[in-house]
């Protein structure tokens, strides 16, 4: 029986007793508190879905005999931080080591009722993650940024999974159609307030979206975390007149694997005013998000030491001016957020 069983992630231990239990037409929610009734909303509306109605109720106050499934947190039952034991015999109890492991065990229900309809295996599940942060990272910047429907979707999937972190990849360059042709096709994922000429053309995030996705993750126990490129990976904003002065190659620049990359790229760290940009950009973002990480994307940077910064590079070396840029942005994303 056990290899039948599609639960993803599999859990660490499954145990199948005799019989199957048929989930009840109408019944109780019985939460053990405040945080377990959250979970419970969630559940109810899972329920929904199967025509099935089920009433929230204290466990203290209710003598219920119908359909009745137990919500319960409790770190001494489940010690592992964000495990959950999920028991279906004459009833359905999940119990949680806190708010998290009970909104696990709570999907692993969903995934249980999605393969076996109202007709579970009586059984037991324990399970616990391996790692404490599941982090995935979506490119939201080529060809379109996704719908907010969209980006619902891939989120409430990823609560599923038990994934707790998610980044959105915002890049500002172009990219290879093929060896030969470049082709500008990059969105800008972002609505600055005072950068309207990068953005106007596409569609973009705008303020509220992000802080309703932000919130939106939170209800599903996954940090949304700021993700912004800050010195490479900035095309799109330095081939426009007002910025092309930043660049540190503004006519491009030859890649290290040969080709001519006809655009600028990265910010320069030789003009006073490119860290001004960054300040700028990171000051408008990240008080958006509640998380308290952000990735401030200083990767690729190819061209630098082959334009403005050439004189800096030559004399105190390419890592140095690198590194001192580095540490600029990391002191300007530190006021907002612990973990950069």
């Amino acid at each position: 029986m056990t290899e039948n069983l599609l639960v993803i992630p599999y859990p660490k231990k499954v145990s199948f007793s005799q019989g199957i239990y048929e989930v009840k037409k109408t019944g109780s929610i019985l939460f053990d508190g405040p945080d377990a009734k959250k979970i419970g909303i969630l559940l109810r509306k899972l329920l929904l879905n199967y025509d099935l109605n089920y009433i929230l109720k204290s466990s203290k106050s209710s003598q219920e005999n119908n359909g009745k499934i137990y919500l319960i947190i409790n770190s001494k039952v489940v010690p592992q931080i964000q495990g959950y034991k999920l028991i279906i015999d004459d009833s359905i109890t999940i119990i949680g080591n806190n708010s998290a492991g009970l909104f696990y065990g709570l999907q692993t229900l969903r995934q249980l009722l999605r393969q076996f309809g109202l007709n579970i295996p009586k059984l037991v599940i324990e399970d616990y993650p391996d790692f404490l942060h599941r982090g995935i990272m979506i490119d939201i910047s080529r060809d379109r940024v996704p719908k907010m429907e969209t980006l619902e979707y891939i989120i409430d999937k990823l609560s599923e999974l038990k994934i707790n972190q998610l980044q959105l990849y915002m890049e500002h360059t172009f990219a290879y159609t093929n060896h030969k042709e470049l082709q500008l096709y990059m969105e800008h994922t972002f609505a600055y307030t005072n950068h309207k000429e990068v953005w106007e053309d596409y569609s973009p995030l705008t303020h509220d979206e992000i802080v309703y996705l932000d919130n939106y993750c939170k209800e599903r126990f996954i940090e949304l975390v700021p993700n912004q490129n800050t010195f490479g990976h900035m095309s799109k904003w330095l081939v426009h007149e007002k910025y092309r002065h930043l660049a540190e190659a503004p006519n491009g620049y030859t890649t290290p694997w040969g080709t001519k990359y006809d655009y600028p790229f990265s910010l320069s760290p030789a003009v006073p005013e490119s860290i001004n940009l960054v300040e700028e950009l990171l000051d408008e973002l990240l008080p958006l998000f509640d998380s308290d990480q952000v990735n401030i994307g200083c990767d690729e940077t190819f061209d630098l030491g082959v334009g403005k910064s050439q004189e800096l590079c030559e004399k105190y070396g390419k890592g140095k001016v690198y590194f001192d840029f580095l540490m600029k942005i990391y002191s300007i994303a530190k006021k907002h957020k612990n973990n950069v």
